[in-house]
């Protein structure tokens, strides 16, 4: 999507444009004196409004409102960069990792003194909404640094000052003005994120709790309905199955809850990796470290032998017979613990772990026979890694071709398949549809799909191959005769079997 100004224009004479001009023309004044209508601003376009714990000022920084009506110094960009480095210069990389949740507080302070080069941050905790952002108004941002190059994560906020101040200029804007283009006008095109009706899971995972967790949240009485960020990783999809444990002062699983969102990476956190949760069920029986330790099952789990080091930051997948194991471990302690209270884990969780370990076994195991039930013959229908020219000559090879023919500069195909071992995040479905795409594209298909252990995505020329028109179904899902059958109908109404119109 295209940024045009005189639609931000327009947004900016509604009601609702005109209050969003108004705060941040005013921000100062409001930061200072009206903290309330600051926080609830911020909070409005939160999914778990929080706002207070990241932009409140820390108690050893003191703000001073006289310090932020003077003209400023700085004459360009670069030199406003090349400040920078030198306030971050005494930190260790420790002591950044420390600072990276102070940025969305630091960057109202930048933006207070510094409007034409800073930026105000205001999505902490919701770096996703920033960088979908970004992409839907091609926006182009640099990627992020590794999750422990903190100073660089630092860093990180002074890179996107530049991309945004590129933006502004290329686009002749004012600094409030980009201000209500973020938070104002942009920030309504956001796609659904948080997933208020669940699909069903595609693996179950274990994160932790600290003692702080336990003391200051997880002790109370939580809201079903609402949703919470914890710490999590980047292969968690809505739907998955969390276990809860908490590392102190129990050393338990203390409660078992749901994701509503996929894992995302979060620059300007403590943590990296985030995700949200919602639908606990808190009132399990107690199942300790020790028990899992005696349990010939759980006995066997990397996280379990590595004493829970690195719980949540790795994959922490957990398998269907560990929980069916900690299913009878709550029996055990509770023979009156109802089981059906707990969610059903997914019938294909088999495939993890087990039964795949790369992308051939995907094709193998998964791809092949989904075809074969779609009526397709995978032998001579399906052209495996098809060669195509591209670009300078560069010849690329999509993995499954259904009837591809021609020579070179004229290959044609009516639909193709891409395999991947997971794609288990947004981003990399992103990444990994943009490849299929241009294939398809380049092979003028009828559609396109990826397959992953996470399930099937189509995506159709009909569409114009849109990512926000992309469907997925999860194996789950393809079992159901209804769903497979309309699936079935669509396909032949697009890419008829040659063996079908053979036998009529």
């Amino acid at each position: 999507m295209r940024f045009e100004k005189f639609l931000l224009d327009d947004y900016m004479q509604t009601a609702e444009g005109k209050n969003v001009y108004s705060f941040f023309a005013d921000l100062k004044n409001i930061y200072f004196h009206d903290e309330n209508k600051f926080f609830a601003f911020v909070d409005s376009m939160l999914d778990d409004p929080r706002v207070d714990l990241y932009l409140d000022p820390p108690d050893d920084i003191k703000l001073d409102e006289r310090d932020y009506g003077q003209k400023e110094t700085i004459s360009s960009i670069e030199k406003y960069i090349q400040q920078i480095p030198d306030f971050w210069k005494t930190l260790s990389n420790d002591e950044a990792r420390d600072c990276q949740s102070l940025i969305p507080f630091f960057s109202v302070s930048q933006f207070m003194k510094h409007p034409d080069y800073a930026f105000p941050y205001l999505l902490p905790v919701h770096f996703y909404k920033f960088s979908e952002i970004c992409r839907l108004f091609e926006i182009s941002i640099p990627a992020l640094p590794g999750k422990t190059q903190h100073i660089e994560r630092v860093n990180y906020y002074f890179d996107l000052c530049r991309v945004l101040y590129d933006f502004r200029m290329q686009h002749d804007l004012s600094p409030v003005e980009l201000c209500v283009f973020l938070y104002g006008f942009a920030i309504r095109f956001l796609g659904k994120f948080i997933e208020r009706e669940l699909p069903d899971p595609n693996q179950i995972f274990m994160l932790g709790a600290s003692d702080g967790d336990v003391e200051e949240f997880l002790s109370t009485e939580i809201d079903n309905d609402k949703v919470y960020f914890w710490q999590g990783n980047e292969e968690i999809l809505p739907g998955d199955i969390i276990l809860l444990y908490e590392r102190a002062p129990y050393k338990r699983i203390g409660s078992i809850w749901r994701a509503v969102s996929p894992g995302f990476d979060d620059p300007f956190h403590h943590y990296p990796g985030k995700v949200f949760l919602s639908h606990p069920i808190q009132d399990i029986p107690t199942v300790t470290f020790d028990d899992l330790k005696q349990d010939p099952v759980w006995s066997k789990n990397g996280l379990i032998r590595a004493n829970m080091q690195g719980i949540g930051f790795k994959n922490t997948a957990v398998t269907r017979e560990e929980y069916e194991a900690l299913k009878k471990l709550f029996k055990k302690k509770n023979p009156f613990f109802n089981l059906t209270r707990l969610p059903e884990p997914p019938a294909y969780a088999k495939f993890f772990h087990t039964d795949l370990d790369d992308e051939r076994d995907v094709e193998e195991k998964l791809l092949e026979p989904l075809l074969g039930r779609l009526g397709y013959n995978v032998k001579k229908e399906f052209v495996r890694q098809f060669p195509i020219r591209m670009g300078r000559g560069l010849r690329y090879y999509p993995d499954y071709a259904l009837h591809a023919q021609g020579s070179r500069g004229n290959e044609h195909a009516d639909f193709i398949w891409e395999a991947k071992y997971r794609i288990p995040t947004q981003k990399q479905l992103a990444e990994d549809f943009g490849q299929a795409k241009s294939y398809a594209v380049r092979l003028s298909c009828q559609g396109m799909g990826l397959v992953s252990q996470e399930g099937i995505w189509l995506s159709w020329s009909k569409d114009h191959f849109s990512f926000d028109k992309l469907r997925k179904y999860s194996w789950n899902e393809l079992q159901n005769p209804d769903i497979f059958g309309k699936l079935k109908t669509a396909f032949y109404a697009a890419c008829p079997s040659k063996n079908i119109l053979k036998s009529k």
